[in-house]
Order: structure tokens, then sequence, then C-alpha cells
């Protein structure tokens, strides 16, 4: 799966496994060795938490992104088919969304301070994660609607950062909510890349497609190598809605995006740490599986890489507004299942 907050041990939010919950807190012992900091409380990401299931419920009352009701009947699948189980992590997938949004907000640009600008790029990253939540939840587990899914999404990615034509109406609420959410993404990113970085935001978001994408091949099983590249794809987008909405110069577009290999890779390595006992029953390829350092050795070299992205960004003129390695640490602790418990 790729990079998408989603709750441990399982997609649909039922209690993980007690391996799952030994291993993320092994993981989260290697992380804290070696940053030995506190992160955000329970009842703060709690809180977040919640007010992203009203933000969502909202949106879907609205039919602001897509079609009204969209989230609420798909939800209604889940005790059917608990295959659609993923559309549970929507919450939390927008959460994450927001959190790598703000981590990532340089200093002295549109998006260091309260207004429009940072409003919809939030909007845009939410998206981007609610996006990716169901479309890698149509591929793993509901491959039968890629048929219905596909083309039209080949479509509005070919010709983004042009605007994207409307969505078809469809008759299932989850291809629904893969067509407007990719919709309302590239009409929003698009109507802002500037002209010096319309062929960079085209390479990054249609190259971030084509790995998803690529990945279907029918006789083709994706490695380890292609499911962190995936994850670091995604993130890339992430990163570039940061770039579009602070105005960077192409330079300092491409130094934060540069950031989305090693805190993709990292936050990959987690999403298969709590996936590690489903992707072992399905036969999947697991980077935590086929890494033979083990879990702590090997969470520990990618939180090494991470820790050091805010002095490259420096030295490459971009300074965040967050004190960027302590906002992801908050988000591997949230994604991990709060290993520990409340943080003080």
């Amino acid at each position: 799966m790729t990079a998408t907050g989603a709750v441990p041990g399982t997609a649909d939010g039922r209690a993980p496994s007690d391996r799952v919950v030994t291993d993320c807190a092994a993981a989260w012992g290697a992380v804290t060795e070696i940053s030995g900091r506190p992160v955000l409380a329970a009842e703060h990401h709690a809180g977040a938490l919640a007010g992203e299931r009203a933000a969502l419920d909202a949106d879907d009352r609205s039919g602001r992104w897509w079609q009204a009701g969209a989230v609420r009947s798909a939800q209604g699948l889940v005790e059917d088919d608990p295959r659609f189980g993923f559309v549970e992590a929507l919450p939390r997938s927008a959460l994450f969304g927001r959190t790598v949004l703000l981590a990532a907000r340089p200093r002295g640009t549109p998006l260091a301070r309260p207004g429009p600008e940072l409003d919809e790029a939030l909007s845009t990253a939410r998206l981007i994660n609610i996006f990716v939540t169901c479309f890698d939840g149509v591929c793993d587990e509901a491959p039968e609607l890629l048929p219905a899914t596909l083309p039209y999404l080949d479509d509005l990615f070919a010709r983004f950062p042009e605007p994207p034509p409307d969505p078809p109406r469809t008759g299932h609420p989850v291809v629904t909510l893969v067509h407007g959410s990719a919709a309302a993404t590239a009409r929003l990113l698009g109507a802002h890349v500037p002209e010096d970085l319309r062929g960079l935001a085209a390479d990054v978001v249609r190259g971030a497609y084509r790995r998803q994408v690529e990945s279907l091949r029918v006789g083709v099983a994706p490695t380890v190598d292609a499911r962190e590249g995936l994850s670091v794809a995604t993130f890339a987008v992430t990163l570039l809605v940061a770039a579009v909405w602070a105005r960077l110069d192409p330079p300092r577009a491409r130094a934060l995006l540069g950031a989305a290999r090693p805190v993709g890779a990292l936050f990959g390595w987690v999403d298969d740490l709590v996936d590690l006992p489903v992707d072992a029953s399905r036969g999947r390829p697991n980077m935590v599986a086929a890494d033979p350092g083990g879990i702590v050795a090997g969470t520990a070299v990618r939180w090494d890489a991470v820790r050091v992205v805010p002095g490259r960004l420096r030295a490459d003129g971009v300074v965040t507004v967050e004190d960027l390695d302590a906002v992801l640490l908050g988000a591997v602790w949230a994604w991990l299942g709060f290993p520990d418990g409340p943080q003080p």
C-alpha cells in the first residue's frame, strides 16, 4: 500500500494484532532513542482527528468535491463487504495530508500565515490523501472496479496541469470518490501552478499516477523497491503543493521536492510495518519483511535520513515554519498507533 496514514493493523480501524503492537513499539523505541523528543499528546491528535471527521462529513453533505453522499454510501458498503474498510481511514488520511503540508511550509511565503492561500493548500493536501487512499483501496481490494475507474483518470492526468474534465456519473460510490477527489486536486493545483513550474508539476503528478498504474500490470508482482518508489512519489505531490502555494522559484521547489525521498521512504516503511501480517497472508512484497536488518535497525536508518532534511533544505534556501522533523516525529507516533501511550 502507499503512504496514506491508515489505522495501524487494519485498513478499517479494527484493533491491531499483538504482533503489530509489539512491532510498532519496537520501531518507536528506535526513533525515540535517536531523537529523544516528546511529541504531540494523544488528546491533541484525537481532537484533530475529530475535526477531520467533521470536515469530511461537511464536504460529503455539501458535494463540494464529489457527488454529495458518496462517503456515506461507501461507508455503508463496509458491513456487507469488508474489502471497502479503507474508506473508514479517510479522516486519518486527510489529517495526514494536512500534517505533511503544515510541516513543509516555507517561512516568508504565503503559506507561513493563516489566510485563504493556506486554506486552499491544506484542502488540496487533504484531497491528495483522500484520492490515494481510495484509489489504492480499489487497486488492492476491489480491482473489478478498475475498468470504471481508469479511463477517466488516464484522461485527467494526461491533461494536467490543464483543467480536468468533469467526472462521469457512476453507480459506485468509491469510484465517485476516486474521480471526485482526483478532479478537485487537479483543478486546485493546476490553477495555481506558475509557468516556470508547469513542467516540473506535470512530471511529479503524472509520475506518481504512472507508478500506481504500473503496479497493476498483469503477471508482474510489485517489488519492494517499486512500493517504496510509489510512497516517495505520493509524498512528492504533497510537497509540490507546498512549493506551488509558497511561490518558490524552480531551484527551491526542486530542493523541497528532494525531501520526498527520505520522508516517503520512512512512511512507506512505517506503512509496511503496520501492514506486515496482512501482506504476509496475501503474499504481497513488504519492505519490512524483506529487510535483513530487522525492524529496529531499518526504522533507525530511515529516521536518521529524515532528521538531516531540515539542514539540507536550509542550505538550499528553504526554511520551514515548523520544526519539520518534530512534526514528522508526531506523525510517525500517530501512524504507529501511539505505541507508548500518551506522550508528555
